[in-house]
């Protein structure tokens, strides 16, 4: 009999839509999180990025994201990268959907923290490509026989961490055929720090 392939939870979503967050929620309940210390947090994410240079660099090498250990962990791809992610493991994905007014606002805040200025697109043209880009990664990942998808809104983890805990602790857990604790998920929500709102 052939082993088992490894199985890996992926946090997905465009830039500042609450990854962060849900990757500290899996982490809340026992998922081990694959970070590197490279990106510490910040007044943007207090509670850091939860993000690794191997991923970052999966469209130009590869090979850095093949070797790093994911059985039964939990890793942050943006969805612009998610097509890169290789074929071999079994993917939960769990994709994170927020207004993309909000993403837009995080995202102008935290580049003039940085002193940096963003795109010369409009906000009504941004919002259009925003839509656009997570739609496809939505497609592409529903379309893969190696992904199974959970779509998780950003306002339900604020607003009712409960309800989303045990959604997200059934479709995590059940992939990973284990029981997660969804009070400490809930728990691990700061509505303080929900600071760009629509």
């Amino acid at each position: 009999m052939s082993p088992q392939p490894a199985q890996c939870v992926v946090v997905s979503g465009m830039p500042r839509s609450g990854t962060s967050l849900v990757m500290q929620m899996l982490s809340a309940a026992g998922v081990p999180a694959v970070v590197d210390a490279h990106r510490p947090a910040d007044p943007d994410n207090p509670r850091g990025y939860f993000e690794h240079q191997a991923v970052k660099a999966l469209g130009q090498d590869p090979s850095r994201f093949a070797g790093l250990d994911l059985a039964g962990k939990a890793v942050k791809v943006v969805s612009p990268l998610l097509a890169k992610l290789p074929a071999g493991p079994r993917y939960a994905v769990v994709f994170v959907e927020r207004s993309p007014s909000e993403m837009l606002a995080s995202q102008q805040k935290m580049l003039a923290r940085l002193g940096r200025t963003g795109g010369a697109l409009s906000e009504e043209k941004m919002t259009a490509v925003l839509t656009a880009q997570h739609n496809k990664a939505v497609a592409l990942a529903e379309g893969r026989a190696d992904m199974a998808v959970h779509r998780l809104a950003y306002r339900g983890c604020i607003d009712q961490p409960d309800e989303v805990a045990q959604e997200l602790a059934a479709f995590v857990g059940g992939f990973l055929r284990r029981d997660l604790d969804a009070t400490a998920m809930a728990s691990a929500v700061d509505p303080d720090l929900y600071r760009n709102r629509a």
